[in-house]
Order: structure tokens, then sequence, then C-alpha cells
């Protein structure tokens, strides 16, 4: 409810020369963000169509619900906490499509905010392919795509990705299959970066759980478009594993280990050499962190810092 209302004012606010229709999908909220968007489909009841789920559908399936009802020849997304801070940007984005017909999605540059903060350049714009994408998952900032009717992500993902992590990933390699994905350098939009967010994680068995389901994905993208090259499907599953494997230990991801373990094996990648190794660098992390928090480490830190801004200010006057 925090900021729908900025949302919805900077969709509304768009410069442009033809009609647009802005549909918003509530999943079933809690708070005051139905009253809000009742407030502004009345007042803008020409071009704003509101969807109340009764019951919380999730992410995807919301996502996915919402494109069912959209009828225009492009479309664009944004989620209620993000805003778009360019008047120029959907026509900016259609004239591109306009006049590029064989590019599908085109994305843009955003600020991410974080603690009343605008931080840049943190977009992936040198992704150019499905491997790119599957070897390498970057962060092509969905809050500003624009993309072709006919490339809606209902033509790949359904009921059965719903437990995706993130299902703009899933829908990135499926479109750099059927189509071409631009990039355009301004900056357009402002993402929100929450605790707890994809990029800010409350803890870390949700940073796990995350990356996780990410590798999970890869493996269903494998299959799905029948990758063959073993040395391209060794390197995702190898990697995968061995960032997952300190993970699975801390957190006793026995099914994953137990996985992880018949993989690295049969590919002379012996399992109990690294997990070894792997716990005498948790071993060793624990044992850092412990004296991180003892009180000698805290009162030396405190006579440490007065010290060390003197030295450098004695630098300073002998330069």
């Amino acid at each position: 409810e925090k900021y729908i209302g900025e949302c919805l004012d900077n969709i509304i606010n768009q410069s442009v020369d033809f009609p647009i229709e802005i549909i918003v999908a509530d999943d079933a909220s809690t708070d005051r963000t139905r009253e809000i968007c009742i407030t502004y489909q009345k007042k803008y009841s020409k071009i704003i169509k509101l969807i109340f789920n009764e019951k919380n559908l999730g992410l995807v399936r919301n996502y996915l619900n919402v494109l069912s009802y959209c009828r225009g020849r492009y479309i664009a997304q944004i989620a209620g906490d993000d805003y778009w801070c360019d008047v120029n940007k959907l026509s900016t984005q259609k004239s591109y499509l306009d006049d590029n017909k064989e590019i599908g999605l085109v994305y843009t540059n955003t600020y991410r905010l974080y603690k009343r903060v605008f931080q840049k350049d943190f977009i992936s714009y040198d992704v150019k392919s499905f491997w790119d994408h599957l070897m390498h998952p970057g962060y092509l900032a969905p809050n500003t795509w624009m993309y072709r009717s006919e490339y809606s992500p209902l033509k790949f993902l359904g009921d059965e990705n719903a437990h995706y992590v993130d299902e703009s990933y899933a829908y990135l390699l499926d479109m750099f299959k059927v189509s071409k994905i631009a990039f355009i350098p301004q900056y357009m939009a402002v993402y929100r970066a929450h605790l707890g967010s994809l990029s800010f994680y409350n803890s870390y068995q949700q940073n796990y759980v995350f990356r996780k389901g990410i590798f999970e994905i890869k493996k269903d993208y494998i299959r799905k478009y029948d990758v063959t090259d073993e040395n391209i499907i060794h390197e995702i599953y190898k990697n995968g594993y061995l960032q997952l494997m300190e993970g699975a230990m801390i957190l006793e991801d026995k099914q994953l280990l137990d996985e992880m373990k018949i993989y690295l094996n049969s590919h002379k990648l012996m399992f109990e050499d690294i997990e070894i190794l792997l716990k005498q660098t948790i071993k060793c992390r624990e044992e850092f962190s412990n004296i991180k928090n003892s009180k000698s480490y805290k009162v030396g830190k405190f006579f440490i810092k007065p010290l060390t801004l003197l030295k450098n200010l004695i630098r300073k006057h002998v330069k």
C-alpha cells in the first residue's frame, strides 16, 4: 500500500500518442492496496482494469493470470512497489519495437533504490544468447520490459512452473530461443530493493533456496530444449553442485547432498575430498566469526580505529 499509488501515477503520466490499458492484479492483499486501486479505477475508469484474487495465487500464478487479460500488441510490466521514472518509457520502447521487427523484447536500464540511496550499474547488458543466460544468469530488469504479445510468457510458462523461484529467468531463456532481446541504456525505472526480495535476502537459508531454485530451472531447460552438448551440461551441473555444497551441508539438505555425491563421483570428482576441504573452510569461517564477535576483538578494534585515522593524517601531512 505504501508504493502502489506512486507506481500507478507514473504509468498514468506516461507521454503517449497511442491508447494504453492498465491491468492491476491484487493477489488477496491484506493491507489497503485494494482500496487504493479502487480509488484510482474510479478516477481512470477508461484505462484501469482491476483483478481481485479472493485467494492468494502466489507470484507465478498471479503473474500468468494477469497476462491472460492483456489485449494489446505490446505488453509492459511492473511490480506494484517499483515505478517508471521516465515519462517517455513506453513511447521509446514502442518506437523501438515498431522499427525493429526482429526484436521480441526490449529492456532498459534501471536504478535500484535501497534505504533511500539510488544505485546504478547492476544491469546485465552483456547477456546476448540462450547459452549466456543458461550458463551465467543475469539481471535484465523485468520492471522495464516491453515485449510483443505473441511472445507473452503465457506461451511458455504454465501451472507446472508455479514453483519457480524466478519466472523471469525462465521466460528469458525461452525468449532467447525464439527471438532477440535488445537493451536501451537510458535509466527509465526504479527497482525498490527490500529485505526478503530476490536481491536482498533475509537469511542464509533464503539465499540458498533461491540459488538452488535457479539451478533447478537450469536443469529443467536443459531437458526442455534437449541440450546435448556434454561439456555444457557437465559445466552447469558441476558448478551448480559445487556452489550449493556449502549451503547444503550447513542446512543439512540430505537430498541434494546425496544427488550431488552420485553426480560428482560418477564424473571422477571425489565428493569426499571436496567435502573435507569444505568442512575445514566452514570451521575456519565459524572460528573467525566467533573472534569478530568476541569482546577482545571489539575492544581492540575500538583502539585501533583512532590509531589508523592518526596514521593516515600523519601520512597526508608528510606528503
